[in-house]
């Protein structure tokens, strides 16, 4: 019989299976400081990266339209503080890869204006899944 590491361990072991990554000084307040513009380039292509999981959530029969539409976006929004957190990062074909931060985590400071920062995204995010579903 062989016997499980314990969870700490396992994660342990996860996390440090990803390539490292060394945030540069100042990225967190980079994302908390983005125009609105490229805060839709950001929402585009995790919309795009992500499209599988939209999909199901789609799919959910479970779910009505508002609650899938909410579910969405949450997710897409969640993707977007993995990326404002250094964790996820676009490679040049556009798929986000996982990284293992290596540098000093966000300050709370930095932590409450990357939240408010993707608060304010909440109505462009709402808008891109919008006219993916109904182009026009």
């Amino acid at each position: 019989m062989t016997s499980h590491p314990p969870p700490n361990e396992q994660l342990d072991r996860l996390r440090h299976s990803f390539p490292g990554r060394t945030l540069p000084s100042g990225f967190y307040a980079d994302f908390a400081r983005m125009s609105d513009a490229e805060m839709r380039g950001l929402v585009d292509a995790s919309i795009i990266s992500t499209a599988k999981h939209l999909n199901r959530i789609l799919e959910d029969e479970t779910l009505d339209d508002e609650e899938a539409i909410e579910s969405m976006i949450d997710h897409v929004l969640g993707y977007l503080r993995l990326v404002a957190l250094g964790c996820i990062a676009f490679a040049p074909d556009g798929i986000g890869r996982v990284y293992r931060v290596d540098s000093p985590g966000a300050t709370p400071e930095e932590e409450a204006a990357i939240d408010h920062r993707l608060a304010a995204a909440r109505p462009s995010v709402f808008e891109a899944l919008q006219q993916l579903v109904n182009p026009q």
